[in-house]
Order: C-alpha cells, then structure tokens, then sequence
C-alpha cells in the first residue's frame, strides 16, 4: 500500500485563549490534517460544536484500519455466501477506489 501506517490520530490541537483551536488528523509521517477550527466563543468543549468536522476527522483517522479490513475481504477471499452480490460489489469497489 502506498498511504502511511496507521494509527493516524484524531483531536483537538488546543490553543491559547483568543485564538482557535484546530480539529485535526495526526499522521505519522509528521503530516496534519485540519478539518476545523473551534472558536472560544462555538462551545467550551470541542465535542458540543462543530459535529460534522469532528465526525469527518475520526472516519479519516480510521481509514487505514478500515481499509485493511477492506483488503483482508477481498485479498483473502473473505467475500463468503453471507455477503449479497451488491455489498460484495461495494466492498470490492471501495478497495479499487482507495488501492487503485
């Protein structure tokens, strides 16, 4: 796989008052990702405001566990009679999607 190992890692980068603080995704390589910015004055807990970023950065911060689980299904042939011809499809296009 060509993306960096997880754990990629989900927080909050907490600055001093007055300015903001950043929803952000840890990446081993030493990269960040930032997803938002919560204000002094949104909320006095990051997890009261802006839901949509905070939920986007956990689903980034799981996507390499979530994709090796993907690659096991379908490298190791785990696509057994108790998936339907649809969600196979979907598994199988979502591994294409992210190892293509």
């Amino acid at each position: 796989m060509k993306h960096t190992k997880a754990p990629w890692i989900y927080g909050v980068n907490h600055r001093t008052k007055g300015r903001s603080s950043e929803i952000v995704v840890d990446i081993p390589n030493k990269t960040r990702l930032v997803l938002g910015n919560i204000y002094d004055d949104d909320c006095s807990s990051p997890v009261c405001c802006k839901t949509e970023e905070h939920a986007n950065a956990k689903l980034i911060a799981a996507a390499p566990e979530l994709l090796e689980i993907v690659v096991l299904l379908v490298e190791q042939k785990g696509l057994s009679s108790i998936w339907t011809e649809e969600q196979k499809n979907k598994i199988i296009n979502v591994y294409n999607k992210a190892t293509l």
